[in-house]
């Protein structure tokens, strides 16, 4: 994979400009031979000859393997069931080069959307929760965090920001933020409720601990604002989430 950092430090390595050697990359993985690039794409390359195409494929494939090489170790040192790879710039070729790889264990590769995890990865809640990593490290446990479990976490970002088509900015933002704001309240009914419980982070009860008998929809059972009694699943004090249930606890009235 011709991964454009690889080629800033090739360019610097090697003196050729980085975009001859990006260029080059770019034929070099579509299968180009060494000497038909220097022979016959002298327009893409700058005229490099077979020494300059024959350094940068070289190079080009060392730091692959590098880069191959540090994904295991990480892996190694930290098993993991699934990789998550944000759906933005170079995703796609991400997923193709760990999808090329044993990877350690055996873990899936997904794709996963990554809209507005950067601007939920400099809001305060990420800073509060991760005050000494940077930006870029939270945007990717967000990501990550969208695998394992995608509504707890794209309740956090405003539904603006989630990106719900192009032409998002030019309807009225007024009745665009209020058709939003219904359709992320569906989204968590359909899968349970979220209740206050009296501290900084609500509690969530999944429809599947709402009731002893089957819950088609949340709200058939409780309304916005009910007074409901639960009991304590779990508390995940690292991702910020306490899990609760209504099933078995006896509930007052409304």
């Amino acid at each position: 994979m011709a991964d454009p950092r690889h080629a800033s430090l090739i360019a610097a390595e090697l003196g050729i400009s980085e975009e001859k050697v990006l260029d080059t990359g770019v034929l070099l993985q579509e299968g180009c031979s060494v000497p038909f690039i220097a022979r016959y794409r002298k327009e893409a390359t700058g005229s490099l000859d077979e020494v300059a195409v024959l350094a940068i494929r070289d190079r080009f494939a060392q730091l692959e393997e590098l880069a191959r090489g540090k994904v295991c170790c990480i892996l190694e040192e930290h098993p993991v069931e699934a990789v998550a790879v944000g759906n933005g710039n170079a995703g796609k070729e991400t997923v193709a080069f760990l999808g090329s790889m044993e990877l350690p264990g055996n873990p899936g590769v997904i794709l996963v959307n990554e809209s507005g995890a950067s601007i939920y990865s400099a809001s305060k809640i990420e800073r509060e929760e991760f005050p000494d990593r940077d930006v870029t490290v939270r945007g990717s446990v967000s990501i990550g965090r969208r695998l394992q479990d995608p509504l707890a976490e794209l309740v956090k970002i405003d539904p603006k920001s989630i990106g719900v088509g192009q032409y998002q900015h030019d309807v009225d933002q007024k009745k665009l933020t209020q058709s939003l704001e219904d359709v992320v309240v569906s989204c968590v009914n359909f899968f349970g409720v979220f209740v206050d419980v009296g501290v900084h982070q609500d509690g969530q009860v999944h429809v599947s601990q709402m009731s002893g008998r089957f819950v088609k929809k949340p709200l058939d059972l409780v309304k916005a604002g009910q007074k409901v009694r639960v009991s304590v699943l779990d508390v995940d004090l690292k991702r910020r989430r306490i899990s609760l249930a209504m099933k078995g606890v006896r509930q007052g009235p409304s």
